[in-house]
């Protein structure tokens, strides 16, 4: 008799309570707006340097503007200070449709939210759920 084993080795990251926030607003155009005020407002309470709460701030409008625009239904808005000096952003959607860097000209109304994504984040992606996707990205705080 020849006996299997596996063994199975897991990391799990529990975040405080305090360490988290969550949003749910309305797929309307004041959404970039609200949503900018919350992460401000807990920015501050998280006593998060000013560069950086400018910065979080254009972030999640961007990603927000966009879930308004190419998608429908409700967005969530998710911050995670991790450990080390890092914040987590996640912006929930019911689209299906997959976020790409477009090749949008200076004088173009739009294209260039996720450039700016790209530039304030030290990575970002997406991650497909079954009501339709989160597009997250990590900052340094």
């Amino acid at each position: 008799h020849h006996d299997d084993v596996t063994l199975l080795l897991a990391r799990m990251i529990g975040y405080r309570k305090g360490d988290t926030a969550t949003w749910r607003l309305p797929a309307r155009d004041d959404a970039p707006t609200r949503a900018r005020a919350h992460v401000s407002a807990l920015l501050r309470q998280w006593h998060t340097r000013s560069d950086t709460q400018d910065n979080v701030s254009l972030l999640v409008s961007e990603l927000v503007t966009n879930a308004v625009r190419f998608a429908a239904g409700p967005i969530t808005i998710r911050l995670i200070r991790a450990g080390g000096h890092g914040l987590l952003c996640e912006v929930g959607d019911t689209g299906n449709g997959r976020p790409r860097l477009s090749r949008g000209g200076l004088l173009d109304d739009g294209g260039r939210g996720l450039h700016v994504v790209h530039r304030l984040t030290t990575r970002w992606g997406v991650r497909w759920t079954d009501t339709g996707k989160v597009v997250w990205a990590e900052v340094a705080r």
